[in-house]
């Protein structure tokens, strides 16, 4: 059973495509497989990455740069295997081990993670290097979902102490502090953090967001206020000062910016205007703010979530049941989580207790209980 102790909500920071060119040998099918790598065109990047190693089953590279490609399809398993080819060739490939920490990352597997990445950084014999830096975050991840707080904080320390810009760490660090509950060493790590990044809305927010989350969301609304101190004439300042003022709880001045806003707005700041107009009892608003999202990015499974919850919270069960289900076929571990309890609760809420009770099964298989899910579950077997 995989254990996961709290859920984060941690922007983390790092390279997510690996730095090819100019590595090991080339051939016609690889270059083109990275290209479509780079296009987002995964499956086509699979095919050519697999004939360039029936041209060549030696170059270790080849066969990380197809598990890089499944890990973006969500099939872990196969990035795996091609990761463990990898090794085949080249045994001391930190490349390779950083694909399957990132594999079991992405997977939920936060042990074998971790594994994985001290693997990687034990195969740089002493080098750092950017990629290095790559895995440490990574790892720090890992660590922070496993609920080992210690060690990540000891990792995040690592790299405020060797890294050149160091400044997304104080906020690695400082969340991790905040889920800890040693609220002064969040505050000042992400003190630092706005020092360092005096004009960067999503600084301030994410400061307050994990303040907010360990219950000290009065001291982390200091720095929402300081957020709309910030003088921006850009045109996207209004989508920051639209969210600020929404964590604020000022719903009708996060529409205001928001709908200020001249040209396309993206899923985020429709998602951002949708919860608004929900606040303010607007209920057509919103859900043409949440269609918009989706039909911008409908294969984000934050999107779905999201749209689920509304149904939810609007009484259509059914309905919403059937947006988490697709949420899932995008989703990774982080988002998975979320989308699945909530599949749960649509199907408890919509009377489908027998698949209520499947679905929240398999949730504490996979990510652990605690009181809430255990009392959840001993409800729904006696129904």
């Amino acid at each position: 059973m995989k254990k996961r102790q709290g859920i984060i909500g941690i922007a983390v920071l790092c390279l997510c495509v690996l730095v090819l060119a100019g590595c090991g040998k080339k051939n016609g099918a690889y270059e083109k497989g990275l290209q479509e790598y780079e296009a987002g065109q995964y499956e086509q990047a699979v095919a050519s990455f697999q004939e360039a190693i029936a041209q060549s089953n030696t170059e270790p590279l080849y066969y990380i740069s197809q598990g890089m490609a499944h890990i973006e399809l969500r099939n872990y398993e196969e990035a795996q295997k091609s990761f463990d080819y990898a090794l085949g060739v080249d045994e001391k490939s930190g490349l390779a081990y950083r694909g399957k920490g990132i594999a079991y990352l992405k997977a939920g597997d936060y042990t074998a993670a971790i594994e994985a990445l001290n693997s990687a950084l034990k195969c740089a014999d002493g080098h750092v290097s950017q990629t290095e830096f790559d895995v440490l975050k990574y790892r720090g991840e890992a660590e922070t979902a496993a609920g080992d707080y210690d060690a990540a904080i000891e990792t995040y320390s690592i790299l405020l102490d060797v890294e050149k810009k160091p400044e997304d760490n104080y906020y690695l660090r400082g969340n991790v502090y905040a889920l800890k509950g040693e609220i002064d060493l969040a505050a000042a790590d992400f003190d630092k953090l706005v020092e360092a990044k005096p004009n960067d809305y999503a600084a301030y927010c994410c400061a307050y967001q994990s303040l907010a989350a360990a219950g000290a969301s009065d001291r982390g609304k200091t720095y929402l206020d300081a957020a709309l101190l910030i003088k921006d004439d850009r045109a996207v300042a209004n989508k920051y000062r639209g969210m600020v003022q929404y964590l604020l709880g000022e719903y009708g001045n996060a529409v205001a910016e928001i709908t200020a806003i001249t040209g396309e707005k993206d899923a985020e700041t429709l998602i951002c205007l949708g919860m608004s107009y929900e606040k303010l009892g607007q209920q057509e608003s919103a859900y043409n703010a949440y269609t918009q999202a989706l039909n911008l990015e409908n294969e984000n499974a934050g999107v779905y979530n999201q749209v689920g919850l509304y149904k939810m919270r609007t009484g259509s069960y059914g309905e919403a049941l059937d947006f988490f289900k697709k949420g899932l076929e995008f989703s990774d571990a982080s988002t998975a989580e979320r989308l699945m309890l909530n599949e749960a609760l649509a199907c408890e809420y919509n009377g489908d207790f027998a698949q209520a009770l499947t679905v929240l099964q398999e949730y504490a298989d996979t990510y652990g209980t605690n009181g809430e899910i255990d009392h959840e579950l001993a409800f729904l077997k006696t129904r």
